[in-house]
């Protein structure tokens, strides 16, 4: 038989040191994301430091994903998974490309197998964290090199929104989202554009007019045509359903 370090046991106690040995970097990146939000230079160190710790949540996270999801899940497990929307709404984006197949992963998890906080809940804060990482800078104006907005780099950006080649970007993740939030997904969109409607005509009634009047409306567009097919998959099943009892 296997030594004790083999036992569950003692791999049990490995995972939760390591989860919070984790959660202890939480503060760093809570800081990081502050100053990288207010344009502060001089932290390439932190901000590297803050990579490496989502990479390794997220390598961690994958590796123990069913424990951490499990519905008898500790408060330290749902924090962790918290930590995780975290890194995905940090301003700097490139945290957000690397939790990607994390949330890919939750997805394949069947809702039942889920903590209830990990199930509608967590869909739709990602969603909203998604969305923001795929909104233009304030302030955009079509040229990437007039562009200085803190954290943003054309190159990540374009990732996140499949605009690389061979690159999916979020869409997988906003696609599962839709799967399991159906029309409360779109919910979450439309006050983005009926907000952006009412900012373009603050300003002489015509659309364009408000401050921040069109990255808002074109990032919510965005994730309403990244589940275009599954939106139409989804209102033609109760068609479907009615046009097979008329046949009958």
């Amino acid at each position: 038989g296997g030594g004790c370090c083999s036992s569950p046991e003692a791999a049990a106690w490995a995972a939760a040191a390591t989860r919070d040995a984790l959660l202890l970097a939480r503060p760093l990146v809570a800081h990081t994301a502050a100053t990288v939000a207010a344009g502060q230079e001089g932290m390439a160190c932190a901000e590297e430091t803050s990579l490496a710790v989502a990479v390794l949540a997220c390598s961690f996270a994958s590796k123990e994903l069913s424990g951490l999801c499990r519905p008898s899940a500790e408060p330290s497990d749902l924090e962790l998974m918290a930590f995780l929307l975290d890194l995905t709404a940090h301003p700097l984006r490139r945290l957000a490309l690397v939790t990607q197949d994390v949330w890919l992963e939750v997805a394949d998890l069947p809702l039942a197998a889920r903590a209830p906080p990990l199930q509608h809940g967590l869909q739709e804060r990602l969603v909203e964290a998604l969305v923001g990482q795929c909104t233009y800078p304030q302030g955009f104006n079509g040229d990437w090199d007039d562009c200085d907005a803190p954290g943003v780099d054309e190159f990540v950006f374009k990732e996140l929104r499949g605009d690389s080649p061979g690159v999916a970007g979020v869409a997988d993740a906003l696609s599962n989202a839709f799967f399991t939030l159906k029309s409360a997904y779109l919910d979450l969109l439309l006050p983005k554009l009926h907000s952006s409607q009412q900012q373009g005509q603050g300003q002489g009634g015509h659309p364009g007019g408000g401050q921040g009047a069109w990255w808002e409306a074109e990032a919510a567009l965005f994730a309403c045509t990244s589940v275009a097919r599954d939106v139409t998959k989804f209102i033609q099943q109760p068609l479907v359903m009615v046009a097979g009892v008329h046949e009958r």
